[in-house]
């Protein structure tokens, strides 16, 4: 084993070996940092795809999520179109029985005016008679 009185000792007798000892290690840490930095940079790296893989993930959820809104609309939409040609439907039908019952209303005003011409007819008839039973 390798003692600390060893290592001096070699270091007094052999001062070339220690500089070279020196270089390697500061070449051991510049290579150290450079792994270090490295790896820093790998793990931003990885960091930012998680959250651009995360983003993604997001983005997608919310496009189900309109397609969902957009399909109960369009669903929605169609609905209503059938509830809009319900009531075009049936306003049309009721579009027929008001020229129906037009036609009725005029057919009792013709009737009406066929009742009064008959009731002044009958009154003059009636004067008529009235006047003839005076003269006799």
């Amino acid at each position: 084993d390798i003692t600390c009185v060893d290592i001096l000792t070699t270091a007094q007798d052999h001062p070339h070996i220690v500089s070279y000892l020196f270089e390697v290690v500061r070449g051991r840490l510049a290579q150290s940092e450079a792994a270090k930095t490295a790896l820093e940079t790998t793990r931003a790296a990885l960091a930012l795809r998680i959250r651009d893989r995360d983003a993604k993930a997001a983005l997608a959820l919310r496009i189900r999520e309109h397609e969902t809104e957009a399909t109960a609309l369009e669903a929605a939409n169609a609905a209503l179109s059938l509830r809009i040609r319900d009531c075009e439907t049936e306003a049309t039908a009721l579009e027929a029985a008001n020229a129906a019952l037009a036609l009725r209303i005029r057919e009792h005003e013709t009737e009406a005016t066929a009742l009064e011409a008959a009731n002044a007819a009958l009154s003059l008839r009636i004067r008529d008679c009235e006047t003839e039973a005076t003269a006799l």
